[in-house]
């Protein structure tokens, strides 16, 4: 048998500097959440309840931070929602992503200033040679987060909200979330099939067309760009900010 050995210093600082539940911190160090809450125990640290987590201040974003938040949630993000087992909601939401290279994770808890965690998780998927590895992000809960759910979650399921901020900074972290760029034809692809087609003609596809980017709806429901448009997108989002995304600003 594994035999586990938490560090009390980690413990203590995910527990209280990072505000970390028992639960998450589970999930981070690959140990259960009751082996965690033995060693708070162990540890003689103080166990915070619920309402510990509904408590604590409110981030606040720049109107850039804002902006990323947005493409981000439009893309690879979601806000997630904590519950226990019973299924009854503790304490506020989080951000939550998954990623296939750490410099983007890194990049988002940058800019958002989040104070996230980034996890590694493999997996022996049988369509590759060797064990994939993927990164997570799961970011501290905040009430800012619980708003931003009932926003973009208003009856459960993601949706775009009539008050999208779209911009250069949005459209920017959506297109390295979700975009290709096709290297045969040179078209653009922004995979948002998820959405419901009225949402993304009248919010996405006619801020595009106000810019005069060239766009519409394929019949899978994802943005298709044309060859024409695609220099003009790209200059409207500016450069990649990440090296491992750059292959997808070359024309």
């Amino acid at each position: 048998m594994k035999k586990i050995n938490l560090d009390k210093d980690i413990l203590t600082d995910l527990y209280f500097n990072e505000d970390y539940t028992a639960a998450e911190i589970g999930k981070l160090l690959n140990v259960s959440s009751s082996t965690v809450q033995n060693y708070l125990h162990k540890y003689s640290i103080k166990i915070k309840g619920a309402k510990y987590f509904h408590m604590l201040p409110k981030i606040i974003f720049s109107n850039k931070q804002y902006d990323f938040f947005d493409g981000l949630i439009f893309s690879d993000g979601s806000v997630v929602v904590k519950r226990k087992n019973n299924g009854s909601i503790i304490g506020n939401c989080q951000v939550s992503c998954g990623f296939k290279y750490k410099e983007f994770a890194e990049y988002i808890n940058k800019f958002l200033t989040m104070n996230s965690s980034i996890g590694i998780k493999k997996s022996n998927d049988k369509r590759y040679i060797n064990t994939c590895i993927t990164y997570s992000l799961m970011s501290p809960s905040n009430i800012l987060f619980t708003e931003e759910r009932q926003r973009w979650y208003p009856n459960g399921k993601k949706i775009i909200p009539p008050d999208f901020r779209f911009s250069p900074i949005s459209m920017n972290i959506a297109y390295l979330g979700d975009g290709h760029l096709d290297k045969t034809d040179k078209y653009i692809l922004i995979s948002t099939q998820a959405f419901d087609t009225n949402s993304l003609e009248n919010i996405i596809i006619k801020k595009l067309h106000d810019i005069k980017i060239e766009c519409w709806l394929n019949k899978q429901n994802n943005i298709y760009i044309p060859k024409r448009s695609v220099s003009g997108f790209l200059n409207f989002i500016g450069d990649c900010p990440i090296e491992c995304y750059k292959y997808k600003w070359k024309k």
